[in-house]
């Protein structure tokens, strides 16, 4: 099998699948008997050459002759947490949806400014979750969607009252199945209230500043081998500060398929 890799695409030659990536993505994580899902959990990207060197591990093991799936399925992981999934007979390939966690809208100093929590399939894929502004720097705007291989969240805005969160697998025009809405400012007459993000992704509205969306990541026609595991981690939505749950970032989720489900709609 001939594998090419450039700081872009990753062609699984033999296969006639791509998986499109970036640096960022290819992450390490520790193997895990975990099943249940353990609440804030993060996963931070590191770069260095033991990634690459993972990665073609993996693909060294792939079967040299992959067949179809026989069987047809879907798992959505969809709390935050620390999961692990085993490959069911009959697999072949997969699709892979990723989506990190939603930033908090509001006002933050720095100390409390910083990403929310990421989410990853192995060592294949990670969405990024979306980032807070940082008022310390007197900054004119809202917080930073997070990196996806498919589409990168949606930025928080700033507006001086409230502003709205970022929007998540939406910047292409089209709603992704799996995008969420950005919280955002609702009135009537002199009351105003705040709704909070819609699953999944979307960042949190708040006072002057919006909180930016996870970001959209997506494997497709992944090969794999019936009873391999695979780490999987959903991100969790940044909470605001005091409580206040309107302002929260809405949590990522990982969703797995195979055989004839769709999921890449």
């Amino acid at each position: 099998m001939n594998v090419t890799v450039d700081t872009v695409t990753i062609q699984i030659r033999s296969y006639g699948s791509i998986v499109k990536t970036k640096p960022p993505l290819l992450i390490s994580m520790p193997e895990t008997a975990e099943t249940n899902p353990k609440q804030g959990s993060t996963v931070q990207p590191h770069h260095s050459s033991s990634h690459l060197s993972s990665l073609f591990k993996l693909f060294k093991h792939q079967p040299s002759n992959p067949v179809l799936s026989t069987i047809s399925g879907k798992r959505e992981f969809n709390k935050p947490g620390r999961y692990v999934w085993i490959v069911p007979n009959g697999v072949g390939f997969i699709d892979v949806i990723l989506i990190g966690g939603g930033a908090a809208g509001g006002v933050y100093t720095k100390a409390e400014s910083g990403p929310s929590s990421s989410s990853s399939f192995g060592d294949i894929a990670l969405a990024a979750g979306g980032s807070t502004a940082d008022s310390s720097k007197n900054s004119t705007q809202g917080g930073k969607g997070g990196f996806g291989n498919l589409e990168s969240g949606g930025d928080g805005s700033y507006y001086i009252g409230i502003a709205n969160g970022g929007d998540c697998g939406r910047k292409s025009g089209t709603c992704r199945k799996y995008g969420g809405k950005g919280g955002c400012k609702n009135e009537n007459g002199n009351i105003f209230w705040i709704t909070p993000p819609s699953p999944y992704g979307g960042g949190g509205a708040g006072i002057s500043y919006g909180g930016g969306a996870g970001g959209y990541s997506i494997v497709t026609k992944f090969p794999v081998i019936p009873g391999t595991k695979y780490e999987i981690i959903v991100g969790e939505g940044m909470k605001a500060p005091f409580n206040k749950k309107d302002q929260y970032g809405a949590n990522g989720i990982v969703v797995v398929a195979w055989g004839t489900e769709e999921i890449l709609n």
